[in-house]
């Protein structure tokens, strides 16, 4: 599961750029609100953090790379590769704390945000 998770995510940042963050965080509310999701209610708080954190990443990338020169893209993959990374790690400490449904329904929303990355392609 933990492999799924890793692919997924690896996959849509690989597709997502980044820059440096130098704006106000937007609420988590308005960012599923921008994207057109509904907000996954998991069990577990650390799962219920990653999935919002992953929507973040995408969120904030998909903005990024519509707004930054592609001259500029390799800033931005530094940049969103450093933070998927920190929440990957979130994940991998605490896989073995969630349940099966926290599981399924992170990698379902994983999968609602590679085909939001899809569309911007």
């Amino acid at each position: 599961m933990k492999k799924t998770f890793v692919l997924l995510f690896l996959l849509l940042t690989v597709t997502a750029f980044s820059k440096t963050y130098y704006g106000k965080e937007e609420p988590i509310t308005t960012v599923y609100s921008q994207m057109n999701l509904k907000r996954p209610v998991l069990k577990n708080q650390a799962a219920q953090g990653i999935v919002d954190e992953f929507t973040r990443i995408t969120y904030e990338s998909v903005q990024d790379y519509a707004e930054t020169p592609e001259k500029d893209y390799s800033k931005l993959d530094d940049y969103y590769m450093g933070r998927t990374n920190a929440v990957l790690d979130k994940l991998d400490k605490n896989i073995n704390t969630m349940s099966e449904a926290d599981a399924e329904k992170i990698l379902d929303h994983l999968n609602k945000l590679e085909a939001i990355v899809d569309q911007f392609q």
